[in-house]
């Protein structure tokens, strides 16, 4: 019996250092203030039951598979905002953690990210807060709980975890969602704002009922770079939220998106009168890979075509340009007034041709003149590189011709 007792000791003395370590004390009158798995024990402190937890842990940061991206923004990468940016998502952070038997769980005690705000003067970001995205669809959806109020100082934000919002299972990734309100204290006027998040592998605390688990070592996390909107002189032209990846050969040749395009009337109404896109690649043109592209009005946002505007179908002689020509009244902006465009494409690519599809700023023609604010819209590389044994891979013209019927032949005749 006196064995017995010893042991229940030790096993709770080691779970309440981590309790003072992590938050204090996390105090309790019954489990119901504690974490998922945690017991309420005889000294009404939080203690995790090693009958639910793992005994050690190793984890491994990634960045979301649904984190906001800058895809499109070519060597930029930065997103536009407008000021204010409330409930702004800085990433999404994914926390990768195996170790032990599927069902049980650890604890994540905090999580850090260093902060880039310029200039720091006029810009100011606050209610740090994260999120547990729990279907990890990079959203904050209602019932998602916030986790943590986070602390921030020395361009530092720091995620204690709340007592009841510490306990996550094992062998799975957990999401979670960094956010904040940011706001500009004068008017902005150029595209010079910067506002970034980077996590590094020692920035989160985590342990099973041995103790601290153990961390990979990553490159570090970082997060895109978001720019405040210039809020006068300028139409906004950027890439959009749903800006699609290169895809590989198997899935090339097709009609599909390759742009999705975010536009903006920023300080007074405007119109779209010509889009240029311009490929820069190998053996590759309008007229040859490229059959035909189109521009649509995507009318609510979701990464496709609504509305067809403007098409180019036929190329009398190949060339490296389309200039996307749009009936008057077509694609007109009220101030303030904000379209996103999808631009899609029919590939027919042959083994060997590589391109990527750019709109620069110069490609971008309005009825009224006005400094276009964005980087160069820019695609992923189109690179179509098969197996020439694979009986899916297209060839080059002539090269799969059956070159064994060529040649001269001897005919006789009686």
């Amino acid at each position: 019996m006196k064995k017995t007792i010893l042991l229940f000791s030790a096993l709770i003395f080691s779970l309440v250092v981590f309790a003072d370590e992590a938050a204090d004390v996390w105090t309790c009158s019954s489990a119901a203030d504690c974490s998922e798995g945690m017991d309420c024990s005889n000294e009404n402190t939080c203690a995790m039951n090693k009958s639910k937890f793992t005994d050690y842990i190793a984890i491994t940061l990634g960045i979301g598979e649904n984190s906001p991206n800058t895809r499109g923004t070519g060597t930029a990468k930065r997103i536009f905002i407008t000021n204010p940016a409330n409930d702004l998502v800085l990433g999404q952070v994914g926390v990768s953690a195996s170790g032990g038997q599927d069902g049980k769980l650890y604890i994540i005690k905090d999580m850090s990210a260093d902060m880039t705000i310029y200039p720091s003067s006029k810009i100011s970001c606050e209610n740090f807060r994260l999120i547990y995205d729990k279907n990890g669809n990079g959203n904050a959806d209602p019932g998602e709980p916030t986790v943590s109020e986070g602390d921030f100082g020395n361009n530092t934000v720091k995620f204690q975890f709340k007592q009841k919002e510490a306990s996550y299972p094992v062998n799975t990734t957990s999401n979670f969602l960094m956010t904040a309100s940011c706001s500009a204290s004068d008017a902005v006027t150029d595209e010079n704002s910067k506002i970034s998040a980077t996590v590094r592998s020692t920035y989160i605390s985590a342990l099973g009922t041995s103790g601290n688990a153990t961390y990979a070592q990553i490159q570090p996390l970082n997060f895109p770079t978001y720019t405040f909107e210039p809020e006068s002189g300028y139409f906004l032209f950027t890439a959009g939220k749903f800006f699609p990846k290169a895809p590989g050969w198997m899935e090339m040749n097709k009609t599909r998106e390759i742009m999705h395009i975010r536009a903006k009337a920023i300080d007074s109404a405007n119109e779209i009168k010509t889009i240029g896109v311009v490929l820069n690649g190998t053996a590759v043109s309008f007229g040859n890979g490229v059959e035909s592209i189109a521009l649509y009005l995507d009318s609510n946002n979701d990464g496709k075509g609504d509305k067809l505007l403007s098409e180019i179908t036929e190329f009398p002689e190949p060339f490296q340009t389309a200039n996307l020509v749009i009936p008057a009244g077509s694609l007109t902006f009220a101030q303030g007034e904000e379209k996103h465009l999808v631009i899609s494409a029919t590939l027919n690519f042959y083994n060997g041709q590589t391109t990527y599809f750019y709109i620069g700023k110069t490609n971008v023609v309005l009825t009224t003149n006005k400094q276009v604010a964005g980087p160069t819209i820019q695609t992923d590389s189109f690179t179509y590189k098969c197996d020439e044994t694979d009986s899916n891979c297209n060839l080059k013209p002539g090269e799969n011709e059956d070159t064994e019927s060529s040649g001269c032949s001897l005919i006789f005749v009686d």
